[in-house]
């Protein structure tokens, strides 16, 4: 797996019990178990999470991307009860499951890839 896959998946994976890192001097991905400070002069610098609100807006975003049936559909779901989860259970549902994800893998890889020049 090479570096910007790396970044994508700690981007992604990451949560309020794993941190994960960037060493700039060894440029490798660490992962720390609580969030602990870091500053660029010892090269190690925390790699930012998708917040729920980003997550949201991008399933949102996907559902508008669909055919108006499925959109409107996704939509609904996203306002209802438990969106992330009904929104999951939805797109397998659908047969789009492999389009999300490759939807939600390409934004990721966008980001952290404008991220990472920030950091070379």
């Amino acid at each position: 797996m090479d570096l910007i896959d790396e970044l994508v998946e700690a981007y992604l994976n990451g949560n309020d019990e794993t941190f994960y890192i960037y060493n700039r001097l060894t440029k490798e991905i660490e992962t720390k178990p609580i969030k602990f400070p870091t500053s660029e002069t010892d090269g190690l610098i925390t790699i930012p999470q998708m917040t729920s609100t980003e997550a949201y807006d991008l399933m949102a975003l996907f559902a508008g991307k669909q055919e108006a049936e499925i959109s409107g559909q996704l939509i609904d779901v996203l306002k209802g009860k438990q969106p992330f989860q009904s929104f999951k259970t939805h797109i397998k549902g659908q047969g789009i499951e492999n389009e999300w994800y490759n939807f939600e893998n390409n934004y990721a890889k966008e980001k952290m890839s404008v991220w990472l020049k920030m950091y070379t």
